[in-house]
């Protein structure tokens, strides 16, 4: 009997992901653009005091420090890359890696509650605003217990940095004002033994405006929304390159042909044969690792009746999805309007169980240097089944239940999973590339 792909989010193996709309594989050193900044065998391309470089010594593939002495630094210097390298501690301990040769771009490496990932020179920096700060704090705690290797994918492109830890986004599209244009990438001392191994980079081609792109890697791929791409979000087959909000065992997702349950029409079933995402009860919101500024976002949806749910653009701003059929009197919170700010024009919902087409066009909020914000995110444009909903509005702040509850200036595409069951196909996003 056919078994419901129940999606438990158990992916770390996964191995095809997307890279602007096209499916690759990645190895180890054979990564699409990735070259190896160790060597496995001695420290050549790095350099260091003739005291220091005593203590960082190579044994069977890895970079082993004894905590004695000097960072450690790359002979290259770099402007945009990917970084991706694996690290243990093997005792409770503190150091970090050093980008563009500042130690305020420095991502941490310790054992806080905090969790390694933070970019401690921006976070503790009170003349900085508090968004810059918050954004320089991890989201969450990804590090494995001590002993075990981790694994960082840094991305930094012009001052924007993302960090994934273990497959967790931990930092997001952080700015980092007056962060120094290029430099050496370092590995800290900090008085603590500490091993790495598998440092790779990828560098990065520099925009004319580098807040135009915000690149994200994961353990295992890289991302890239560049302007006028369209890029394909699900593949059909599985979850990769998508995050669930919450514990995996409360998933509810599933994939394959959906269709309203004719036992009882509150409810969707899925039989084989289809590629289609669907959230059979309510269980987890579920969202891109891939972040995106001003984009064009275009899918399918089907709810059965009575049903709700929302696709929060940026992760943030919630364009309503609920089974409004028939209903001649709109609010905030029928299918297509911007929820708790502006209902639909018109009622444009299908009847439960059929397939709605959505096109939604947005602006994200502008920042300055600082991370003030300048301009507030807008919704330029949606429309349902071909009929304009909203041209034009404003958004100002985030709806409750996103992602993060903070404006950033690039955020996830977010499927609400915990208010009912809900089916999405043909999801696709196309960045504008009229970024701040």
């Amino acid at each position: 009997m056919y078994q419901h792909r129940i999606i438990r989010w158990a992916l770390a193996g996964a191995a095809a992901f997307l890279v602007l709309g096209f499916r690759i594989s990645l190895g180890a050193e054979g990564e699409e653009g990735f070259r190896p900044l160790f060597n496995g065998k001695n420290l050549d391309g790095w350099k260091a005091d003739e005291e220091a470089k005593k203590h960082w010594v190579v044994r069977d593939g890895v970079l082993t420090y004894d905590g004695k002495d000097g960072n450690l630094w790359t002979v290259q210097s770099f402007r945009d890359v990917v970084l991706k390298v694996d690290w243990r501690l093997p005792a409770p301990g503190d150091s970090g890696i050093y980008l563009r040769g500042s130690s305020k771009a420095q991502v941490n490496i310790w054992c806080s509650e905090l969790g390694s990932g933070e970019v401690y020179g921006y976070r503790t920096d009170k003349k900085l605003p508090e968004e810059i700060r918050k954004a320089a704090t991890p989201l969450k705690k990804a590090d494995k217990p001590v002993g075990q290797w981790n694994t960082f994918v840094i991305t930094l492109k012009g001052e924007t940095l993302t960090v994934v830890l273990n497959g967790e986004v931990v930092i997001s599209g952080a700015r980092l004002p007056g962060v120094p244009d290029s430099g050496p990438i370092a590995l800290q001392h900090h008085g603590n033994p500490i091993e790495f191994r598998n440092i790779l980079i990828r560098e990065l081609p520099r925009t004319e405006d580098s807040s135009q792109a915000v690149l994200i890697c994961t353990s295992c791929c890289s991302f890239a929304a560049g302007q006028g791409s369209t890029i394909e979000l699900f593949n059909g087959k599985d979850l990769s390159g998508w995050q669930l909000k919450g514990d995996p065992q409360r998933s509810k997702w599933a994939i394959g042909k959906a269709s309203l349950d004719p036992a009882d029409p509150t409810k969707l079933q899925v039989s084989p044969g289809g590629s289609d995402l669907v959230n059979l009860a309510t269980s987890l919101d579920l969202f891109t690792q891939q972040r995106f500024g001003d984009a064009r976002v275009e899918l399918d949806v089907m709810v059965p009746r009575g049903s709700n749910s929302g696709i929060y653009i940026m992760g943030e701003y919630e364009i309503q999805i609920l089974d409004s059929y028939g209903r001649t009197r709109l609010g905030m919170g029928d299918m297509g309007a911007i929820y708790g700010a502006a209902p639909p024009r018109v009622n444009a919902c299908k009847a439960p169980g059929q397939w709605q087409h959505f096109v939604i066009e947005y602006q994200a909020p502008r920042f300055d240097a600082q991370g003030k914000k300048t301009a507030n995110a807008r919704i330029l444009r949606v429309t349902l089944n071909g009929q304009v909903l909203h041209e034009n509005v404003e958004l100002k702040g985030p709806t409750p239940g996103g992602v993060t509850g903070r404006e950033v200036a690039a955020g996830p595409l977010m499927f609400q999973g915990n208010h009912g069951p809900v089916a999405f196909r043909n999801i696709r996003i196309t960045p504008l590339g009229t970024g701040p």
